[in-house]
């Protein structure tokens, strides 16, 4: 019966259980070659594949409330559309999971990468970096792109190189980012924050994906000219920078890792290791600096870029906040691209593709959703045809015991129980 039962879930499940299992096996065997070097624990444990189209899952171990049924040397099971389908960790039957969703990637260095990324996240409040996502909405402006992305080329050129060169590259890349901080109260906070939280364990991934710290190097260098292009760095940044100065931090202190807090600043702990000193830096300086990273071509490119964010804000704003809307709820259970998002300050942040989970039900999204800096509302464009569950680029799906009313401005929807 039990080889009948797993053949049968073989067949109908969206996960080929024969591939988890040995993703599975790819994961533990990094973790074993870590053996706790990095941060002192055991990297892998309870992890989760969810296909978010269809609800399967399959984990490497048993739940706590027997959701699962276990099929040879995995457990499988099913989840309901609420389910927070998302590269992460998180609490679910008992247990923490690393959760990631299905297909992974196909090569295997990209697959370690992903689950050791989020194996750091269920362990990262045990080793005393508990999660904390700060908003960044500066790195959305023209002035913090740019002198983010003069950064990002800096790290790309120091990464690689050694001696003289990396240090100048490196002596560079503190410049712009010592610039960029002294035009924004509290940049220098929310930054450090979000690259110890996303950046170690984009850091960990990398270390423990099968490369050498010689090759992480090589591939961040490539990787952060290549994500320069994304549309939003808000979120994104910290996922470049964070493993960028983790990498470069080994070649000067294999110990670095030991003394690391909430608090800490990669960027300031590589100054001292490798014996940098950057003062206070004016603008003549930054941009004398720049030209050696084509600055001025990246300035035309941000400054035209500027241009087409403030077209965008404004259709958002007269979208989401001055015209008909849904309004709901949110208790800020949500998933979401993190290089899609836009801050409409002081409102909140607009994100486009998206997924609330919430005690009213679930909204899925394609298009903007604005969610208040406080993750306590959200709204979307309210639908124009008969149907207000169902948007151009967003469906509600209302768990029983909700309905859709009026809003208290004209057009405006809201749900409630009833």
């Amino acid at each position: 019966m039990i080889l009948a039962a797993t053949i049968f879930l073989r067949s109908v499940l969206s996960i080929d259980l024969n591939l988890a299992a040995r993703y599975f096996q790819e994961a533990s065997w990094a973790s074993q070659d870590d053996a706790g070097a990095l941060w002192g624990a055991k990297l892998y444990g309870p992890t989760l594949f969810v296909d978010p189209q269809t609800g399967d899952i399959v984990a490497n171990q048993a739940d706590q409330k027997g959701a699962l049924t276990s099929a040879g040397t995995v457990f499988v099971g099913k989840v309901p559309l609420s389910f927070a389908a998302a590269n992460t960790a998180m609490d679910w039957n008992g247990v923490k999971w690393s959760v990631i969703m299905w297909p992974l990637p196909e090569r295997p260095v990209d697959r370690a990468r992903l689950i050791m990324h989020e194996s750091w996240h269920r362990i990262q409040s045990d080793i005393g970096l508990p999660p904390a996502i700060t908003h960044n909405e500066h790195l959305d402006s023209k002035e913090g792109r740019i002198w983010l992305l003069m950064e990002y080329r800096a790290l790309a050129k120091a990464l690689p190189a050694w001696g003289d060169e990396r240090k100048t590259a490196l002596s560079d890349a503190l410049t712009f980012r010592t610039y960029r901080r002294s035009l924004f109260p509290s940049a220098a906070e929310n930054e450090d924050r979000m690259e110890v939280h996303e950046g170690m364990a984009e850091y960990t991934g990398i270390c423990c994906s099968g490369r050498t710290n010689s090759e992480g190097r090589y591939y961040m260098a490539g990787r952060l000219k290549l994500n320069s292009l994304k549309p939003s760095l808000t979120y994104a940044f910290a996922y470049e920078t964070g493993p960028a100065y983790g990498l470069l931090l080994d070649q000067y202190d294999e110990h670095w890792r030991k003394g690391l807090n909430p608090k800490s600043s990669l960027s300031e702990l590589l100054a001292a290791a490798a014996h940098i000193a950057v003062g206070k830096v004016d603008r003549a300086e930054a941009i004398k600096r720049a030209q050696a990273y084509d600055g001025n071509s990246l300035i035309k490119q941000e400054t035209k870029r500027d241009e087409e964010r403030t077209k965008q804000l404004k259709e958002f704003r007269q979208t989401l906040i001055e015209g008909p809307r849904l309004h709901l709820p949110s208790t800020g259970n949500f998933t979401f691209d993190p290089n899609a998002v836009y801050p409409i300050p002081p409102t909140g942040t607009v994100y486009l593709g998206s997924k609330l989970s919430e005690e009213w039900g679930v909204l899925e999204t394609t298009g903007p959703v604005l969610i208040d800096s406080q993750y306590k509302n959200s709204w979307v464009q309210a639908a124009t045809g008969t149907d207000p569950s169902k948007g151009m680029t967003w469906k509600l799906t209302l768990n029983p015991g909700w309905k859709l009313v009026h809003g208290s401005r004209k057009g405006d929807w809201e749900v409630a129980k009833g």
